[in-house]
């Protein structure tokens, strides 16, 4: 249980800054206005949470097993 948790944190870190890298590119594009990329960082963080809620789900239902 420990090295999946311990896996799933990894993974996390990893799309964290995968998405702080894409958010960057983004913004360095100069092609977004404030208040679009605003919305953008939202929505991508949104997606990131949920992602991050299945895997810990996935962990969950292996650990069940």
């Amino acid at each position: 249980m420990a090295d999946t948790t311990k896996q799933v944190s990894m993974l996390e870190l990893e799309l964290e800054d995968d998405l702080i890298r894409q958010i960057e590119d983004v913004a360095d594009s100069g092609c977004f206005s404030k208040d679009e990329l605003l919305q953008s960082i939202l929505e991508a963080w949104r997606h990131h949470q949920a992602y991050i809620h299945r895997l810990e789900n996935m962990v969950q239902i292996i650990n069940i097993k």
